[in-house]
């Protein structure tokens, strides 16, 4: 009995999400006693806004994007998984591993989302999670303790295509009675 090498574990290229923090950029917000921060994402890419308790003004705090959502399985890894034979079948089968790349990008997304949001969260700020269902679970254990408490409101359903007007229609009454 002869054995054969065992394949090199496929390893996925470095997460690394692009961010951008308007509110580095551009100075501190005009309206200083803002009371929400609102998080929209789905898997590619997320936005958080500062909203005033009215949602008369949504100002851009940051973006992040994740360019590994828009590529295909093949695409993230390096090698195709290794192959056994299965002698009670009679059949060959695929090593994979249980758990995808692409679900493991998503979860590092997730994890980045939840930092940048949890971050410099000012006295009295809520907290309002809006992503796709999936996204928004990973989202919520992955905000840190002093972020998770603040959390006022979920909303599952992927709304980051939508434009401008109709998210604040869809703010407004997400937002509305929530103490």
């Amino acid at each position: 009995m002869t054995r054969t090498a065992r394949p090199k574990k496929a390893t996925a290229p470095e997460f690394r999400p692009r961010v951008s923090l308007a509110s580095e950029a551009a100075g501190p917000p005009k309206n200083p006693a803002l009371p929400w921060r609102v998080v929209i994402a789905d898997q590619s890419e997320a936005r958080i806004y500062a909203v005033d308790g009215a949602v008369s003004s949504m100002e851009l705090i940051g973006t992040l994007e994740n360019p590994a959502a828009r590529q295909a399985e093949q695409d993230l890894i390096s090698s195709r998984p290794g192959r056994k034979m299965n002698r009670a079948a009679g059949l060959g089968q695929s090593l994979s591993a249980p758990e995808t790349v692409k679900h493991e990008k998503n979860a590092q997304f997730a994890k980045a989302v939840a930092a940048v949001a949890g971050r410099r969260m000012k006295a009295g700020e809520r907290l309002a999670l809006i992503a796709a269902p999936r996204l928004l679970g990973m989202i919520t254990r992955a905000l840190p303790s002093s972020a998770s408490s603040r959390v006022a409101r979920t909303v599952a359903r992927d709304v980051t295509h939508e434009s401008a007007a109709e998210l604040r229609n869809r703010l407004r009454k997400a937002l509305v009675n929530v103490d």
